[in-house]
C-alpha cells in the first residue's frame, strides 16, 4: 500500500488522549497521525500493513505506529477492537517504562505483534468493553491508560526477535503461531 492509497487520515488525539472503539465492519485504507493498538475480538480476519498481511485473530494485539497504512478485512463479520493513544501519550507512558522504548517503538517499520493468552486478552477485552461505558472521563482514562501501560509492558518484558518480526507472547501460549 502506497501513501497515494490512503482513503483517510484518522485526525490527531488532543495530546493527553487514549480512546477505544469497537468496529463490526471492515475498514478502509488509511493511517493514524497517532498510535493504535488493534485486535479481532471475534473471528479471524487480516489486517494489510504497508502491503504485508497480518492475521488478526483473538489473543493478538496488533501495535501500529502513526506511519502504518493499514486496512482489517475479513470473510465474515467479525468486531474489533481498537485503542488510539496520542503521540505524546505513547511518549510519556512508554518513558515511564524505558527511557528508550518510545524510540525503538517509532523505529519499527512493521508492526509489533502482542500475543495474549486468551484469559489475558479476554480480561482486557471485557475492561475496554466497560471503560467504553462510564461516564466518568478520569476513571475511563485510568482504564485505558492501565490496558496500554500493560500492553506497553509486554512489549519490553517478552519481546523475542525472530528475523526482521517483533512478537511478543504473553501468558500460556504456544511459541508457533
Amino acid at each position: 500500500m502506497s501513501e497515494e492509497k490512503v482513503k483517510k487520515l484518522i485526525p490527531k488525539l488532543p495530546a493527553d488522549e487514549i480512546n477505544t472503539f469497537l468496529w463490526k465492519e471492515d475498514s478502509v485504507i488509511h493511517r493514524h497521525s497517532d498510535w493504535e493498538f488493534t485486535a479481532t475480538a471475534d473471528g479471524t480476519g487480516v489486517n494489510l500493513v504497508n502491503g504485508e498481511a497480518f492475521y488478526s485473530t483473538p489473543g493478538v494485539f496488533l501495535l501500529l505506529g502513526p506511519n502504518h497504512v493499514h486496512k482489517q478485512t475479513s470473510d465474515l463479520p467479525i468486531r474489533r477492537r481498537d485503542v488510539c493513544v496520542s503521540l505524546e501519550k505513547m511518549k510519556e507512558l512508554a518513558g515511564l517504562l524505558s527511557p528508550n522504548l518510545y524510540k525503538q517503538l517509532s523505529e519499527q517499520t512493521r508492526p509489533i505483534q502482542i500475543k495474549l493468552s486468551m484469559e489475558s486478552f479476554n480480561e482486557l477485552h471485557d475492561r475496554l468493553n466497560k471503560a467504553e461505558c462510564l461516564d466518568k472521563k478520569e476513571s475511563r482514562n485510568a482504564i485505558l491508560t492501565s490496558i496500554v501501560m500493560y500492553l506497553l509492558g509486554a512489549s519490553i518484558e517478552k519481546i523475542e526477535l525472530m528475523g526482521t518480526e517483533r512478537i511478543i507472547a504473553i501468558g500460556n501460549q504456544e511459541d508457533e503461531w
